[in-house]
């Protein structure tokens, strides 16, 4: 059966060794960069874009003659954010042989004489933004692209150092963007934020980010803060066993959008953000007191994915994106037009919580939600709290929470 030899290409270009296994293959595939080292090759010579005209051109030489191998030639390491996993996917790994180069990631930390096993790796190509949540990483490594460029993706940084309001500072990080790495014009360029978002770039770049003096984070658990641990005032925070169940209610995705209405401390925004740094959450408020509470918690635990939407809900709902999840801890008696806003939006298979302290909220809570189409689960927390050995305090018990949980699936 015949082979695709995948062959890696790094800035020494190929090795003798490359260019034997070359000049056993009846036809090459390579981009126009690559060309240059196919000189003196005989066989037939194809552009590996467009990608899907290439794999089918693939397909119909491997068809046409079952014994006679191809090969591609794929800038560094083909398996690493390359086009391996692709051919991988399209013919099968018996049909692959790989002949990695170096990457460019292992090229560029080489450059700027740092270690990179602990770097979080991120390819902006195709995408118009790129998580938040990157900033809770120390080294950050990002292909980027024609339009996520070093100056844009800069910029970008510092807008949302600016929106989290002291949770991070600029001069914490130093910015390395490496051009052309491996060609005879490679440019390295070392500085801040704001000097890598006033210069252009070759097409041809990667981009490290650093922080060179980390936020401290006193968080040392993923879930588990007590209300101890969460700024809050007058004791107005969701007790810890409720808050709990209402996550674990909500199942919330990995990735997507969660708002946290009437958040009050922020405490379910708080742990949520650790249970899923992923995830995009929007806590809402309206008093003032809280929303310093909520800031403050960014700023203790370096939350880097809660945006704080200060205002009256329904009315501020409009501005945020789609969610996947809500919780409802406080409506400020606009329940109805919570629910019947934000049903709509809610994404397929998305959830509502709600938590009801008083009466008039378990009745209707339930009915509003069966009214937009949510399946209804209701479920009553009562909490005793003691110590071993018992003191003149405990048993403590607690105000008893209705949770209330609407699934969107059988709308």
């Amino acid at each position: 059966m015949s082979k695709i030899l995948l062959i890696g290409v790094d800035h020494t270009g190929l090795s003798p060794e490359k260019l034997a296994l070359l000049n056993s293959c009846r036809a090459v595939f390579a981009t126009r960069r690559f060309t240059p080292l196919l000189e003196g090759y005989q066989g037939a010579v194809y552009p590996i874009t467009p990608q899907a005209e290439a794999l089918a051109t693939i397909r119909q030489l491997l068809d046409a003659d079952n014994d006679a191998n191809l090969a591609m030639l794929a800038s560094g390491d083909p398996l690493f954010f390359g086009i391996g996993q692709t051919l991988i996917n399209t013919f099968g790994k018996d049909r692959l042989e790989i002949h990695p180069a170096l990457s460019s990631m292992q090229l560029a930390f080489a450059r700027i004489k740092k270690s990179w096993q602990d770097a979080h790796v991120i390819s902006l190509h195709g995408r118009s933004n790129f998580s938040k949540s990157v900033l809770q990483h120390k080294t950050i490594f990002l292909f980027t692209d024609k339009i996520n460029t070093p100056a844009a993706i800069a910029r970008q940084f510092q807008g949302f150092i600016t929106e989290t309001a002291g949770v991070f500072l600029e001069q914490n990080f130093e910015v390395y963007v490496l051009e052309n790495l491996g060609l005879p014009d490679e440019k390295l360029t070392h500085g801040s934020l704001a000097q890598i978002a006033d210069h252009s770039f070759a097409d041809l770049n990667v981009m490290i980010i650093d922080a060179c003096t980390p936020p401290s984070n006193k968080r040392d658990c993923r879930f588990g803060l007590t209300e101890q641990d969460i700024e809050h005032s007058r004791g107005l925070i969701t007790k810890d066993e409720v808050r709990a169940v209402v996550l674990h209610k909500l199942a919330l995705p990995e990735e997507g959008v969660f708002w946290d209405v009437g958040a009050g401390s922020g405490s379910i925004s708080v742990e949520a953000a650790g249970i899923c740094p992923l995830l995009e959450i929007y806590s809402v408020e309206r008093d003032s007191a809280q929303q310093q509470n909520i800031a403050a918690n960014c700023r203790n635990y370096c939350l880097a994915n809660i945006h704080l939407v200060k205002g009256q809900a329904p009315e501020v709902l409009a501005q945020l994106p789609r969610p996947d999840r809500i919780f409802i801890g406080g409506s400020g008696g606009n329940l109805p037009g919570i629910i019947t806003h934000a049903a709509p939006l809610l994404a397929d298979s998305g959830r509502i919580v709600i938590t009801a302290v008083t009466d008039a909220t378990r009745r209707t809570a339930p009915e509003l939600l069966q009214a937009n189409g949510f399946s209804v689960e209701i479920s009553e927390v009562r909490v005793t709290r003691s110590v071993y050995p018992t003191d003149s305090q405990s048993p403590v018990q607690l105000n008893p929470i209705t949770i209330i949980t609407g699934r969107s699936h059988d709308r």
